[in-house]
């Protein structure tokens, strides 16, 4: 039995140890390199003091600001804006390394500017157009549209509800020496968690998208004299109130 029991112990660790090595402690939501590993491309919640623009799609990062994908200009005609934000999503190095790319059969970019290439070749605006830039000191909230971090929610969720769930299921239920119901719990705990990995992922796979929160700017602390100030007028306030 007590074979057994080392295991299912060895089995747990390393069922787990990659969760263990990647749950180190988080960074502080006001740290801005936790935006900084963002790929290009992807699906962004961007908050800034003005409330907007909400979710786009990012073209670059970096320690002063980002860049991305405008497409709220309704004279932009419908295709040359599914061929814009495709090509955002696959290839957004395309709107920033000034080079010529063909993004359909009649949509492409080349010198700056975007080009309708059906029936000869038409300038429609300049690549700007559709290029925003916020400053860093600008963005108040920044969160990322993820289907990997969704589905790893989900599943480690999952895997520790029913690793828990079947541990203790076990441990209760089994008869006999404590030996025999430790080793009952732990192999029940590491089929629960195998059994709630896979529900969580198909609890994953058909729950929304909801965006992970990576920054938040970090809001200015009032100043002591500001305090000291509200104490002073609630003092006086309750001294009249007598």
């Amino acid at each position: 039995m007590a074979t057994i029991c080392r295991l299912v112990s060895t089995g747990l660790i390393l069922l787990f140890l990659p969760s263990l090595a990647l749950g180190q402690r988080p960074a502080a939501l006001s740290d801005w390199t936790n935006v900084l590993t963002i790929e290009p491309g992807t699906e962004i919640v961007l908050k800034t003091d003005d409330g907007g623009p909400g979710k786009v799609r990012l073209l670059s990062i970096g320690p002063r600001g980002l860049t991305w994908l405008r497409l709220d200009d309704p004279a932009i005609s419908p295709d040359v804006a599914t061929a814009l934000r495709r090509s955002a999503a696959l290839h957004p190095a395309c709107f920033t390394d000034g080079r010529s790319h063909k993004l359909t059969a009649a949509v492409r970019i080349d010198d700056g500017a975007v080009y309708r290439t059906s029936r000869g070749t038409t300038r429609l605006f300049d690549l700007e157009r559709v290029i925003a830039v916020t400053p860093r000191s600008d963005v108040v909230e920044l969160s990322v549209v993820s289907f990997g971090r969704h589905m790893e929610r989900h599943t480690s969720r999952g895997s520790l509800i029913g690793g828990v769930a079947a541990g203790l299921l076990g441990g209760v239920v089994t008869k006999g020496s404590t030996e025999d119901r430790t080793a009952i719990a732990l192999a029940g705990f590491l089929v629960g968690s195998l059994v709630g990995l896979q529900v969580g992922a198909v609890v994953g796979l058909a729950a929304p998208i909801n965006p992970t929160l990576l920054y938040r700017r970090e809001q200015p602390q009032p100043e002591a004299h500001e305090v000291f100030r509200a104490d002073t007028l609630v003092t006086s306030w309750l001294k009249r109130a007598r």
